[in-house]
C-alpha cells in the first residue's frame, strides 16, 4: 500500500504524533471532569454545613430561651393559675385578658413578648402537674378534654428532669402544623417539679431556611430524620413522607422503575452518616451529597442534576477537541514538508543504483551527494568507491586463481606427513579420556561440586551431578563458564568479578565468596565458592580449581532472621531499627534533601477499648496498606503503636508535600471494616525537611515529632510543618520544668493571698491562696508562666502539697491572733485524682492544727467532664471531714448545670469574664442573675471574681451576690501585707 520511504515516513510521523495527542486530550478531559465533580461535592458540602450551622444555632438558642423562661418567677408560680381543660365537655377559646396583675396574665404576657420577637416560634406553653395549661397564641381553640400531662412532650421532659429536651418532629395537637418541641421542667422554690415549660418551632421555618439556601444553589436541598421522614423539600407534597417514595419497589422490573433510585442507594442514604452517590430520581440522573447534623441527628442532602455537570463537561470537551485538532493540522503540514526535504537525496541515490543495476558503470554519482556529511553521503561515497574498485577486483581475481593452483600442489605433498601425525595424536587422546573418566568419578562422588578451570584455554570441568541440580541444558553444559557468569544474580555480578580478579592478581591467598545463581526453573540458589589459582614463573594465573557448596537453606534462615530484625511483624513494614539505618544512610549523602512525614492516628486507644485489640491490629494493617499505596516509591515504615513514618527523598517543594499529606489524611479518613460493621479514625501529620530542619536522624525525627504535636494541638485531623519556634517552645518548657524541679528543692515558691469580702457587711471573710515562683534571674512569675508545664509534667502534685500545707499554717496563725478567716486553696484535676488525696488533706489538717471547716478547696469545671465518677466519692469524703468545696470559674464549661445538684459543693464562684462585661452586655448580666438565683435555690453561696469597679459591686449587691473578690478590694498580697490589710 505504501511503497516509498517518503510515504512510510509521513504515515509513521502522523501515527507517532496522533496517539500522544489523543491520549493527552482524553486524559485532560477526564482530569477536568473529575475536578468539576470534586468542586461540586465540596461546594454542596459547604452549603449543607452552613445550613446545619444555622439550624443548630437556632435550636441551641431556643433551648437556652426555654431554660431562661422556665426560671421566670411568674412561670414558677403558674401551677395554681393555669386553666384546666381536661374536665370540660366542649371546646374552649383560649383567652387571658383578665385585668390586673394575675399570674396567668403575666405568664401569657411573657410568652407573647418572647414569641413576637423570635421568628419561627409556633407555640409557647406551660403544662402543670395538676393538668393546667397556658399557651401563646391565645387565638387558638383548646379542644375539650385536653390534658397536657398525657402529651409526649410533657412525659419526655418529666422523665429527664435534669435536661432540656428536643423532641423528634410531630404533628401538633390541633393538626395545623408540624413542629419540634423544646421542653424543660419547672420547679418551685423548694425544688419540686410543678410542670413543664415548652417552646414549639414550626418545621415551616426550616423549610423557609432551606428555600433561601436553594435560591443560591445550582441544585436543591432537602432534610429528613434518622428514620427517613422528609422534614423539608421543594416539593411540599413530600413533606412528612418517607424517602422510600424515592426508592424502587422490590420485585418490579428495572424498566418500570427507571425513574427512581435503587435500594442500595436508598439504604446508603438512610443508614450512612455521610456520603456521595449517583442515582435516578423522577427519571432524571442526579448526584446526591448528604451528611448528618451533629446537633440534631437529622440529615441534609443536596441534589444536583447531572445535566449541570454534563454542560460543563461539554464545554471542556469542546475546548480540548479544538486544541487537539489544531495541533494535528500543524503536525500534518510540518511532517509533509520535512519528509519531502529528507527523502530527496535518497531518491537520487536509488536512481543511480538502478542505472548501475542496468550494467552502466560509466556514470559517476554527483558531487553534491558525495559531499553530504550524513548517512546518505556515506552511502554515495561507498557506491562511488565500489565502482572504482570493480576493475581492480577483476585483476586481483585473475592473480588469485594462479596462486590457488600452486597451493594445491603443495598440500598434496604434505598429506602423507599429516596422516602419520594423526595416528600419534589418537593414542594420546585415548590416554587422556581414561584420565578424565577417573576424575569424573571422583568429582561426582563428592557432596560439593568440584571444578577445574584452564584459564589459558577457557575450558572448565565440573561435577555432572551439580549440573543436574541446576537443570541446565546440554548447550549450557558445553559453554559452562559463559553460562555460569550469565546465571549470577545481577546484584552480585560486580562484586563477584572484583573478588575473582583480586585472587587472580595474587592479592588474596584463597578465593572465597558467596553469591546467587539462577537454575533452569528460574529460582536462585545461594552458592559458597572456594578456590585456589596456580601461577607460572611470571606470576600469571594459568589454572584454578575449587568447589561450589549449596548454602541456600542456611542463607534463607539468615535472611529470615535479618527480616525479623528490620521489619514489623504485624504490618510487614520496616520497623524502628530499619528507619534509623535508612535515615542515617540517606543523611550521609552530601546533597541529600527531602521530607519526613510523622503520621499518628487520632484516638486510636478508643478503637482498642471499644472494638478490641484484634480489630485495632486489623486497622493498623489496613492503614499500612493504604500508606504503601499512596507512597509508591517513597519509604514507609511503622515506628510503633499507631505511629508511621514516610520519607520523601529529593522533594522539598511545599505544595507537593502538602498534597501528599492531604492524600494521606483523606485515605485514612475512609471507613475501615465491612459495610455493616465499620469504624473510622482520623490522622495527624507532622512534617519536617532535611537538612533544613535537621541533618542527623534523631534531630530530624524530633523536628517531625514536634510538628506532629503542633497538629494535635490545632485540633487533630490535619498536618503541621515544623517551625523553629516549636523547638524554642519545647526548650522553654524543658527549662521551666527543670527550673520547677529545682524550685521545689530550693523552696523558691511563695504564696500571695487575695481577700474575699462579704458583700453585705463589708467584712473580710476569706483569703484565696495563689502561688508565685520567685524565679532566679527573672523575678516573680505568675502561674500563667509555669502552671501548664507543672500540670503536664506532674510536678503540680508536689507543688499542691506545699501550697496546701503553707496556706493552712498561715490560716492557723491568723486564728491564733483572733482572725477567724477561711483559706481557699485551688486543687488541680491531677491532685484530686491521686488515690491518697483525701488522706493527704487530713494529714495536713492534723499537722497544722487548722480547722477543716475553715479550709475551702476550689475545683474547676474541667473535672466534671474528665473524671466526674472518680472525683465524686472523694468530694463526699472531704465534705464529711468538714472541708468546704467551691466550684471555680463557673459558667465557662459545659457540664455545670447537669451535675450541679449532684456535687457536694458549698460555693459557686462566677468567672471574671462575666463580671467584667456585666455592665456592657445584657446577656452576661442575665447569666449572672440566673446563676445567683439558681445557686440560692440550691442553698449555695455565690462569690463573684474579678470585681474592679464600684458599678460592678453595686450591680452584684443588687442581684444579692454573697461575696466578691478582685482588684477593687485588693490585688493578691504577700503574707506580711495581708497583716497590714487586716489591721487597717
Amino acid at each position: 500500500m505504501f511503497r516509498t520511504v517518503r510515504e512510510k515516513l509521513i504515515i509513521s510521523f502522523l501515527l507517532v504524533a496522533m496517539v500522544p495527542l489523543l491520549l493527552l486530550g482524553f486524559s485532560t478531559y477526564i482530569q477536568m471532569s473529575n475536578s468539576l465533580k470534586d468542586e461540586m461535592v465540596l461546594t454542596s458540602s459547604n452549603q449543607m454545613t452552613q445550613l446545619d450551622y444555622l439550624i443548630a444555632n437556632m435550636l441551641k438558642g431556643i433551648k437556652e430561651d426555654t431554660q431562661m423562661m422556665s426560671a421566670l418567677p411568674a412561670v414558677t408560680q403558674g401551677e395554681s393559675a393555669a386553666p384546666i381543660y381536661f374536665d370540660t365537655k366542649v371546646d374552649t377559646p383560649v383567652t387571658y385578658q383578665e385585668p390586673g396583675d394575675s399570674i396567668d396574665h403575666r405568664i401569657f404576657t411573657e410568652f407573647s413578648r418572647y414569641a413576637t420577637t423570635h421568628q419561627g416560634v409556633a407555640y409557647v406553653y406551660l403544662g402543670t402537674e395538676s393538668g393546667g395549661y397556658i399557651q401563646w397564641p391565645a387565638t387558638k381553640v383548646r379542644k375539650a378534654g385536653y390534658d397536657p400531662r398525657k402529651r409526649s412532650w410533657y412525659q419526655q421532659s418529666i422523665k429527664n428532669p435534669d435536661q432540656i429536651m428536643i423532641s423528634e418532629p410531630y404533628q401538633s395537637y390541633l393538626g395545623d402544623n408540624f413542629i419540634v418541641s423544646t421542653t424543660n421542667p419547672i420547679k418551685d422554690q423548694n425544688g419540686k417539679i410543678i410542670g413543664v415549660m415548652g417552646i414549639d418551632v414550626s418545621l415551616e421555618h426550616f423549610s423557609r431556611m432551606i428555600e433561601e439556601s436553594n435560591k443560591s444553589n445550582s441544585g436543591y436541598q432537602f432534610m429528613f430524620t434518622r428514620d427517613g421522614t422528609i422534614l423539608a423539600h421543594p416539593d411540599q407534597n413530600l413533606h412528612f413522607q418517607n424517602i422510600s417514595l424515592l426508592a424502587m419497589e422490590e420485585g418490579n422490573s428495572q424498566q418500570e422503575n427507571s425513574g427512581k433510585m435503587g435500594f442500595s442507594d436508598y439504604y446508603k442514604l438512610l443508614h450512612e452518616p455521610e456520603g456521595f452517590l449517583e442515582t435516578t430520581i423522577n427519571g432524571t440522573k442526579v448526584f446526591i451529597n448528604f451528611q448528618t447534623s451533629l446537633a440534631t441527628g437529622w440529615k441534609i442532602a443536596t441534589v444536583i442534576d447531572e445535566s449541570v455537570l454534563i454542560a460543563k463537561n461539554r464545554h471542556v470537551a469542546l475546548v480540548t477537541g479544538v486544541f487537539i485538532l489544531l495541533l494535528l493540522l500543524f503536525t500534518f503540514g510540518g511532517t509533509f514538508f520535512i519528509t519531502l526535504y529528507l527523502t530527496q537525496p535518497l531518491e537520487k541515490v536509488v536512481h543511480h543504483l538502478e542505472t548501475i543495476g542496468n550494467g552502466d558503470f560509466a556514470l559517476r554519482i554527483s558531487d553534491t551527494l558525495l559531499k553530504q556529511k550524513d548517512e546518505i553521503g556515506k552511502v554515495a561515497q561507498a557506491i562511488d568507491s565500489m565502482q572504482q574498485s570493480r576493475y581492480q577486483a577483476e585483476m586481483q581475481l585473475t592473480c588469485s586463481n594462479e596462486e590457488l593452483t600452486s597451493l594445491y600442489e603443495q598440500l598434496a605433498s604434505t598429506e602423507e606427513e599429516l596422516r602419520a601425525q594423526f595416528d600419534e595424536l589418537w593414542d594420546k587422546q585415548n590416554t587422556i579420556e581414561r584420565s578424565e573418566e577417573r576424575y569424573r568419578l571422583a568429582t561426582e562422588g563428592a557432596n560439593d561440586a568440584i571444578w577445574d578451570w584452564n584459564i589459558q584455554s577457557g575450558e572448565m570441568v565440573i561435577s555432572k551431578r551439580w549440573l543436574k541440580k541446576l537443570g541446565w541444558s546440554e548447550q549450557e553444559e558445553e559453554n559452562f563458564l559463559s553460562s555460569w557468569w550469565k546465571s549470577i544474580h545481577p546484584e552480585d555480578q560486580l562484586q563477584t568479578r572484583e573478588s575473582l580478579k583480586a585472587h587472580l592478581k595474587g592479592k588474596t591467598e584463597d578465593y572465597l565468596w558467596e553469591y546467587r545463581v539462577r537454575g533452569r526453573s528460574g529460582k536462585y540458589l545461594w552458592v559458597l565458592t572456594r578456590g585456589k589459582a596456580l601461577f607460572n614463573e611470571q606470576g600469571v594465573a594459568i589454572r584454578m580449581a575449587g568447589s561450589y557448596t549449596d548454602i541456600t537453606e542456611h542463607k534463607m534462615r539468615e535472611l529470615q532472621i535479618q527480616h525479623m530484625a528490620y521489619y514489623d511483624s504485624l504490618t510487614n513494614l520496616p520497623n524502628r531499627a530499619s528507619i534509623a539505618e535508612h535515615l542515617s544512610a540517606e543523611l550521609e549523602k552530601k546533597e541529600a534533601k527531602g521530607a519526613i512525614l510523622f503520621i499518628d492516628l487520632d484516638n486510636f486507644k478508643l478503637v482498642n477499648d471499644s472494638f478490641g485489640y484484634e480489630n485495632g491490629d486489623r486497622l493498623l494493617v489496613q492503614v499500612a496498606t493504604r500508606l504503601k499505596q499512596i507512597a509508591k516509591k517513597y519509604f514507609v515504615a511503622r515506628l510503633g503503636g499507631d505511629e508511621f513514618i514516610m520519607m520523601v527523598k529529593g522533594i522539598v517543594d511545599a505544595a507537593t508535600i502538602e498534597n501528599l499529606a492531604q492524600h494521606i489524611t483523606l485515605a485514612i479518613d475512609q471507613p475501615f471494616g465491612g459495610d455493616k460493621n465499620y469504624f473510622m479514625v482520623t490522622s495527624s501529620i507532622g512534617i519536617a525537611l532535611y537538612p533544613k530542619d535537621g541533618n542527623k536522624p534523631d534531630q530530624i525525627m524530633r523536628s517531625a515529632d514536634l510538628a506532629l504535636h503542633q497538629a494535635k494541638r490545632e485540633g487533630k485531623r490535619c498536618y503541621a510543618w515544623f517551625q523553629e519556634k516549636l523547638e524554642h517552645e519545647m526548650l522553654e518548657k524543658l527549662r521551666i520544668e527543670q527550673g520547677l524541679r529545682a524550685a521545689i528543692e530550693k523552696e523558691e515558691f511563695v504564696l500571695h493571698y487575695q481577700p474575699i469580702i462579704d458583700l453585705h457587711t463589708g467584712e473580710t471573710v476569706g483569703l484565696e491562696a495563689l502561688i508565685r515562683w520567685n524565679r532566679p534571674e527573672h523575678g516573680l512569675a505568675s502561674p500563667d508562666v509555669f502552671m501548664a508545664v507543672a500540670e503536664e509534667s506532674g510536678l503540680i502534685i508536689h507543688m499542691g502539697k506545699w501550697v496546701l500545707k503553707t496556706a493552712c499554717l498561715f490560716g492557723k496563725e491568723l486564728r491564733d491572733h483572733g482572725r477567724d478567716i477561711s483559706i481557699a486553696v485551688n486543687v488541680s484535676v491531677k491532685e484530686l485524682l491521686q488515690p491518697d488525696f483525701v488522706e493527704q488533706v487530713a494529714e495536713v489538717l492534723d499537722d497544722t492544727g487548722f480547722p477543716s471547716s475553715y479550709l475551702e478547696l476550689e475545683i474547676v469545671e474541667t473535672l466534671l467532664i474528665e473524671k466526674f465518677e472518680v472525683a465524686l466519692p472523694k468530694l463526699h469524703h472531704l465534705r464529711a471531714m468538714g472541708v468546704q468545696i467551691s466550684l471555680d470559674d463557673f459558667g465557662t464549661g459545659y457540664s455545670s448545670l447537669s451535675y450541679l445538684k449532684e456535687l457536694p459543693i458549698d460555693t459557686v464562684k462566677i468567672d471574671r469574664t462575666f463580671v467584667i462585661d456585666a455592665m456592657k452586655k445584657s446577656a452576661h448580666a442575665a447569666i449572672i442573675e440566673t446563676i445567683i438565683e439558681l445557686s440560692h435555690r440550691l442553698q449555695l453561696k455565690v462569690v463573684a471574681e474579678g470585681v474592679e469597679t464600684e458599678g460592678q459591686r453595686f450591680f452584684l449587691r443588687k442581684k444579692k451576690c454573697d461575696k466578691i473578690q478582685g482588684y477593687l478590694i485588693s490585688k493578691p498580697m504577700e503574707k506580711e501585707k495581708i497583716w497590714q490589710y487586716l489591721e487597717n
